[in-house]
């Protein structure tokens, strides 16, 4: 299993490998994010360090596409909600 500390979540958007679904988005423009600890064995298209944040699979005669990351206000450090306490 993967380290799960919190700066191993956090980092910038990198692409992963060249797909028509990402050609085209400027990653290096993106602000930094907080990825969701989970693991695949799909293709990843985007990332933050080793933690997919875009990833797709082949389904029957189509694809699935599955984004995950953490968002929060303009301004303010990403905290995913499944950390914060309310």
């Amino acid at each position: 299993m993967k380290n799960l500390n919190s700066k191993n979540l956090n980092g910038k958007w990198r692409r992963s490998e060249d797909h028509f679904i990402t050609r085209g988005i400027p990653f290096d423009f993106l602000p930094d994010t907080e990825a969701l600890p989970y693991q695949t064995d799909e293709q990843v298209l985007a990332q933050v360090n080793e933690w997919p944040l875009i990833v797709v699979k082949k389904y029957g005669k189509g694809r699935i596409a599955a984004a995950a990351w953490a968002s929060a206000p303009c301004g303010s450090p990403p905290t995913p909600r499944w950390r914060r306490r309310c």
